[in-house]
């Protein structure tokens, strides 16, 4: 009887260790301009900016680089629709927004997502995320920046929003990162 309680104890440990991610996905927020991103050794940084239109409608960035002692910062772009795209553009107003974002990391690795939708400022619409993550040109590859963050899916939601930002909140499902 207490070989069998034993052996139960210890299948469900590994059951446990099995199921939990080695390391948790941490979302990353945006602080007032620069945020310091740390990743096993590697240092980002994220620039959030805004734009002020003196209406209902600024215009936010969101773009990442490199610290680089020895000249300029290293950029590190957002490859889309096979481009490689310097900032996101992030659309809000006082209705919804249509664009938005969302940043994790877990252990070394790195997820942003783009989510948008087409229409007017009120409506509500299906939103489509684009996934990248960070990606290293470590073959050296013609044309492909060292580092910058590799579209990896795009997946629509079913339902229709008004605001990206609920979609990106109540979807979250379909972009989390995998273990």
């Amino acid at each position: 009887m207490m070989k069998t309680i034993h052996i139960a104890k210890c299948l469900g440990v590994l059951l446990l260790a099995f199921n939990t991610p080695l390391h948790a996905q941490t979302a990353i927020k945006p602080q007032r301009d620069i945020t310091a991103i740390s990743l096993d050794g590697e240092e980002l940084s994220m620039l959030y900016t805004h734009i002020d239109k003196n209406n209902a409608h600024p215009i936010d960035t969101l773009t990442f680089f490199r610290n680089n002692p020895k000249g300029p910062a290293q950029h590190v772009p957002f490859e889309i629709n096979d481009r490689f795209e310097p900032i996101l553009q992030l659309r809000s107003g006082a209705d919804c927004a249509m664009t938005g974002f969302r940043a994790f990391k877990s252990g070394n690795r790195m997820r942003v997502v783009y989510a948008q939708r087409d229409g007017n400022w009120a409506d509500k619409r299906r939103v489509t995320f684009t996934v990248m993550d960070l990606k290293r040109n470590l073959e050296e590859d013609l044309d492909t920046p060292p580092l910058y963050f590799h579209e990896t899916a795009k997946v629509t939601t079913q339902a229709s929003y008004c605001d990206v930002n609920t979609a990106l909140d109540t979807e979250a499902g379909l972009y989390r990162m995998g273990k």
